[in-house]
């Protein structure tokens, strides 16, 4: 059986959890391109703040291509894992090798700044911002300004995205357009 691989991409803090859940409730795996940062950063014994994530992540792609997080994350699929979603996504390349190995399907998520701001509050974690000017320098760094071609470049992403799921009301109201985008998935991929 062919493996359908779901890739997620969205700024920080958009909604892409939900999306992750949702997907898990219909037997997918998930795999964190940010984890082969994190993992990248404890071999060097730097600490889990975001900057330092966002540049371990570019150091690789610069170093060895664009889809090297991708590359480094599939060695950990196992060959019965057969609905897999690959989260984390933050540069095309990332997106061009899923869609050319796989044949993947990426959504997208976004959700108004300001939103965004208090989920990252209310979610907290070692690398969330912890200030407004903080979040604001993530934020663009996240979207793609001042990043080269092998940085972060959500908005890039976003556009090469099938489908891109708004965030923009209520919680419930969202899940429930995660839940349309997953039986559009279901269809379009036959799972």
């Amino acid at each position: 059986m062919n493996k359908v691989v779901v890739g997620i991409t969205g700024p920080i803090a958009s909604g892409k959890y939900i999306v992750i859940k949702e997907l898990e409730k219909l037997g997918f795996k998930t795999f964190s391109l940010g984890d082969r940062a994190r993992e990248e950063a404890d071999r060097r014994a730097l600490p889990h703040e975001r900057s330092v994530l966002q540049d371990m992540g570019n150091n690789l792609r610069e170093k060895f291509g664009d889809a090297i997080l991708i590359q480094l994350t599939e060695k950990l699929f196992h060959p019965n894992d057969t609905k897999i979603t690959v989260d984390g996504i933050r540069n095309p390349g990332e997106i061009k090798y899923l869609k050319e190995t796989y044949d993947s399907f990426i959504i997208g998520v976004d959700a108004p700044i300001d939103k965004r701001r208090i989920l990252v509050e209310k979610r907290g974690g070692d690398a969330a911002p912890k200030t407004d000017q903080e979040f604001k320098k993530v934020e663009q760094r996240d979207r793609g300004i001042g990043e080269g071609s092998h940085g972060q470049q959500v908005d890039e992403c976003l556009r090469f995205a099938d489908l891109v799921v708004e965030n923009k009301g209520n919680e419930e109201e969202f899940r429930r357009a995660v839940r349309q985008t997953c039986k559009l998935l279901k269809l379009k991929k036959n799972i």
